[in-house]
């Protein structure tokens, strides 16, 4: 007995450490391998990463931004960092991100690709992130002509008109301070759904709520996903994955059902929505055959690209005007200069085009605070398409980079007084003219990939600003804090919530 049982006692420990050996003998060679390769391309450098988890573990409860501004000042403007076991080239600099986006634009327009992005974007199907190419060109000239052509007429701006009218009225029916967060989100979602879709949601409307849901459940903060990290995961996906998924799922149905609504009732003669334009395009492409672009305009192509202006036009609309009536609220005599200037330009008008040149203190402190607290403080990131370089580092193809806006938008070499509200910095001397924005004033980024929506957004946002703001006097709750620190996400950058009281001017 004694025999046999110190045979399989043998036997198992063999056993154990032919399994531990062979562990600890892959476990090495991975991060041999992982070293080697790390080491054998001169990338900028940066902070030194774990093997496979890199710079992760330094981000815990921190803010990319923050993070990066901060090994900014030591490493410089361009340096590298590891999320991951893949290398992200962090430019830090308006120099170096011009180089880069601008000079060099060709050669960092790509997008790279992620589980969770993949799999929201059916594979890079829409416009933020598609593959570099001329059929993304194509579609992205298109919905940017589609867009300039609501936008420069009287239509649009009548649109938010309506839009802001019943915000108004829902706002005075407000008893004691509120969450004025809901009413800004109705207006914006407004605002985009009758641009594409040709009809406004009431407050109650249940695809609003839907709507209010979809993107209260943090879908837009794609890419924070343990599949992005550990992209085998996706075969065995988490449940926060699994529910992003369905999130997604029931967006794209919304959409698909209102683009199959609008086709059914298709007037080439009358297009009046940004569906109506982009349906007469594919059919105008159907006719040509033209197989080559009609293989980048499928339907799921315009289902995604339509998510991608719902995504990108109401997260940075909304949580932009988020900060700027907390600002306002917080700072009531700023508050006060702006309406003296709605009320001698626009009066009791309806603002629109031709206000615009006469708002210049308004789009001033809106520009100002959307430099001081920018919402995607880290933009959209790019992937280099050949080899390459910026500031004399080599960037070789298909390496992640990303520019730190955040940093840009307050670097001292080109901001005065870069931590301060100066609304006037954008001004003429006299004060009366707006002055061409500073090269280092980019929120929307800059390049071949820059937001295809920024035309939309700012125009909406400064309607919407003044609408309210001629209309309603906006103060801080006396019981929420006076706090202009942010709540970090993994891509936005929102304000933390609060209340304000309403009343009415008119």
């Amino acid at each position: 007995m004694f025999v046999l049982l110190r045979d399989a006692l043998t036997s198992t420990m063999a056993t154990v450490n032919v399994t531990q050996m062979t562990l600890a003998v892959v476990t090495f060679g991975l991060v041999v391998h992982w070293v080697v390769k790390r080491n054998s391309v001169k990338l900028p450098h940066g902070p030194r990463p774990l093997p496979f988890f890199g710079n992760l573990w330094e981000l815990n409860g921190i803010g990319l931004a923050d993070k990066a501004t901060e090994w900014k000042d030591k490493y410089g403007p361009v340096f590298t960092m590891y999320l991951g076991s893949k290398p992200t080239v962090v430019i830090n600099s308006i120099e170096a991100m011009t180089e880069a986006f601008t000079t060099r634009g060709d050669d960092f327009a790509n997008r790279p690709h992620s589980v969770s992005q993949d799999a929201l974007t059916d594979n890079g199907k829409n416009i933020a992130f598609a593959d570099f190419s001329e059929s993304l060109k194509f579609r992205r000239k298109n919905v940017m002509q589609s867009l300039r052509q609501y936008l420069t007429g009287s239509q649009h701006t009548e649109r938010v008109h309506d839009v802001l009218e019943i915000a108004v009225d829902n706002i005075k029916q407000e008893k004691g301070p509120f969450d004025l967060e809901t009413h800004t989100f109705h207006i914006v979602c407004n605002v985009l759904h009758v641009l594409c879709f040709g009809r406004t949601l009431g407050i109650d409307d249940k695809d609003f709520l839907k709507l209010k849901m979809i993107f209260q459940s943090g879908i837009g903060e794609f890419g924070n996903t343990w599949e992005d990290v550990i992209p085998f995961l996706r075969h065995f996906p988490t449940k926060h994955f699994r529910h992003f998924l369905n999130i997604n799922n029931e967006f794209l149905a919304y959409i698909q059902k209102g683009v199959h609504e609008r086709r059914a009732n298709l007037n080439e003669n009358d297009s009046t929505t940004l569906i109506d334009d982009i349906l007469l395009t594919q059919q105008k492409l159907a006719k040509e055959k033209n197989s080559t672009l009609q293989a980048a305009f499928t339907d799921s192509h315009i289902t995604q690209t339509l998510s991608d202006v719902f995504f990108a036009g109401i997260d940075t609309t909304r949580l932009t005007l988020g900060w700027i009536f907390l600002y306002l609220a917080l700072n009531p005599d700023v508050q006060k200069k702006v309406q003296t200037e709605i009320d001698d330009i626009v009066g009791d008008a309806v603002p629109g085009r031709e206000h615009r040149p006469g708002l210049v203190y308004t789009e001033a402190v809106i520009l100002e605070i959307m430099r001081l607290f920018p919402v995607a403080p880290m933009g959209l990131p790019h992937e280099t398409v050949r080899d390459t370089q910026v500031m004399g580092y080599d960037i070789p193809a298909k390496t992640e980079v990303m520019a730190n806006q955040y940093a840009i938008l307050r670097d001292p070499n080109h901001w005065d007084q870069p931590e301060s509200f100066v609304p006037e910095r954008y001004l003429d001397k006299d004060g009366g003219k707006l002055t061409l924005k500073p090269k280092s004033w980019i929120p929307f980024s800059i390049g071949q990939r820059s937001c295809v929506g920024e035309f939309l957004a700012r125009q909406s946002i400064l309607y919407i600003t003044t609408g309210l703001l001629q209309k309603l006097d906006f103060s801080l709750d006396p019981n929420t804090p006076a706090d202009l620190t942010p709540q970090v996400g993994f891509v936005f950058r929102a304000c933390k919530p609060f209340k304000v009281i309403a009343k009415s001017r008119r």
